[in-house]
């Protein structure tokens, strides 16, 4: 509904206040909502009580994620400040299109990860091997999902710009080559998040998040410059994989994650391997 409303604010071009005002009224309902189903569902908010020591334990628990959600806006985001503050708000349009499309894909690993991953956390009841053999599933999905769509859109993505957008937009498509390789890691790490904090490892999920950030800014400032949109979509990209790859090398207890991600990585090779062997076998036979 407030998306509705939001287009008869485009239609009548309402002020940017307006869109504000709707972002929070969709809070509230959304907010409401909640509470309705919460009471449909036979809960009452006024059974509420309050523990301040368990409120402070969260806290303890939860600080390193509150931050760490600062630095995913930093790192999602800080390519197109900066380029509008580099390049202006012209390159930033081009660019911005381009992310759109490639972006729009970054619900996927969300809901594929939170649907299995309860029934994975059981699993563990089953043994580390049943878990992990479990967990590297999950990575082999999310990566062969990844790489079979950014395989598509590197071939798509130039006459897909033209065809969505015409010959104003055509160098975006140079930059939706590249940025759409940036999924790659969105996916992984998803599953990756999922397992840090089920394994309480919610400083190793904060301590990524910093290295994407601070790689994506620094990145920026020397890239920017020199290749414009096309640099903030190669700064993406290695920002993301530092985040949501290379920093599992660095931490002890996320070797093994290491191994599982590097797995999925040729996941396209590891099912040709498998297939031939089943052959083989079959002529065998």
């Amino acid at each position: 509904l407030t998306n509705i409303f939001k287009i008869v604010l485009i239609l009548n071009a309402a002020p940017l206040v307006a869109f504000v005002a709707v972002a929070a009224i969709d809070s509230v309902f959304g907010a409401i909502g909640m509470v309705a189903v919460y009471r449909m569902n036979g809960f009452s908010v006024r059974a509420w009580r309050m523990s301040v020591t368990r409120a402070r334990e969260l806290l303890s628990e939860s600080w390193p994620l509150m931050l760490s959600g600062t630095l995913i806006i930093v790192y999602l985001k800080i390519d197109q400040v900066m380029l509008g503050r580099m390049l202006g708000l012209a390159a930033v349009g081009i660019y911005s299109t381009a992310v759109r499309i490639s972006e729009v894909w970054y619900f996927v690993p969300v809901i594929i990860t939170t649907s299995v991953f309860p029934a994975l956390i059981r699993s563990k009841g089953h043994g580390k091997d049943v878990y992990y053999g479990r967990l590297q599933q999950l990575f082999d999905l999310l990566a062969g999902l990844a790489l079979a769509l950014a395989f598509a859109m590197t071939f798509a993505a130039r006459p897909l710009m033209h065809v969505l957008y015409g010959e104003r937009f055509a160098g975006a498509g140079q930059i939706l080559v590249i940025h759409i390789w940036a999924g790659l890691f969105v996916f992984v790490k998803a599953a990756l998040n999922s397992w840090s904090i089920n394994e309480g490892h919610v400083k190793f999920v904060f301590a990524s998040n910093l290295v994407g950030a601070v790689v994506n800014v620094v990145m920026n400032l020397f890239l920017i410059p020199v290749y414009g949109g096309v640099g903030a979509a190669v700064a993406t990209v290695v920002s993301y994989g530092a985040a949501g790859y290379l920093i599992c090398f660095f931490y002890r207890k996320s070797l093994g994650m290491a191994r599982m991600i590097t797995l999925a990585f040729i996941v396209p090779v590891r099912a040709v391997a498998w297939l031939a062997a089943g052959r083989g076998r079959g002529s065998s036979g």
